[in-house]
C-alpha cells in the first residue's frame, strides 16, 4: 500500500501563487514583498490564489467577519496557516505565471529523477539476474569438468 503524503501547514504570505487580481481587466499581478508585508493591494485588485485552492477574495471581503480595514484583513489572511497542496515558495520578482513555470520545471525534474531511479533499479535487477545466471553456469561448468576429469584420469 502507498503512504499518505502529509500536507504541511503553510501561509499564503510565502506562496508564489498568492497574487493580486484585477477582475475588471482580468489581470494577475505579483503580490510584491512590500505589499505582502503591509497587506496592501493595488487599486481595483483583490487577493487571489492563482491555483484556486483558497478563496482569498471571499476571505478578505467585509462579509468574512474579519475586523479591521482591508490591509489588516489581508495581513490576517496572508499569515493564516492552512493546509495547501499547491504551495510553491514565493520568489520575489516573479508573478504567478512565473511561479507556475518554475513549478512545472521542478515537476519535470522530479519526474526525470524518478524515471532515472526506476531505470537504475531495473538495471540492477538485470545485473543481479545475469550474475546469478553466470554463477550457475560456472557451477555447472565446474561440475562438468570434475566429471570429465574423473573419467580421463580413471583410464
Amino acid at each position: 500500500m502507498g503512504t499518505v503524503k502529509q500536507v504541511p501547514d503553510v501561509m499564503c504570505m510565502k506562496c508564489g501563487f498568492c497574487c493580486q487580481h484585477n477582475a475588471e481587466k482580468q489581470e494577475y499581478h505579483e503580490l510584491t514583498k512590500p505589499y505582502r508585508e503591509k497587506g496592501y493591494l493595488a487599486q481595483g485588485c483583490g487577493l487571489h490564489c492563482m491555483k484556486g485552492l483558497a478563496g482569498l477574495q471571499r476571505e478578505t471581503s467585509l462579509e468574512s467577519g474579519l475586523k479591521g480595514d482591508q490591509n489588516m484583513r489581508v495581513l490576517v489572511i496572508l499569515n493564516n496557516p492552512r493546509k495547501c497542496t499547491g504551495f510553491f515558495s514565493y520568489i520575489p520578482g516573479y508573478g504567478p505565471r512565473g511561479h507556475d513555470a518554475f513549478e512545472r520545471e521542478e515537476q519535470r525534474k522530479r519526474e526525470a529523477l524518478e524515471l532515472l531511479a526506476e531505470e537504475r533499479r531495473a538495471n540492477a535487477e538485470k545485473e543481479k539476474t545475469q550474475r546469478e545466471f553466470n554463477e550457475g553456469l560456472v557451477d555447472k561448468q565446474i561440475e562438468f569438468n570434475r566429471r570429465q576429469n574423473f573419467w580421463l584420469f580413471r583410464f
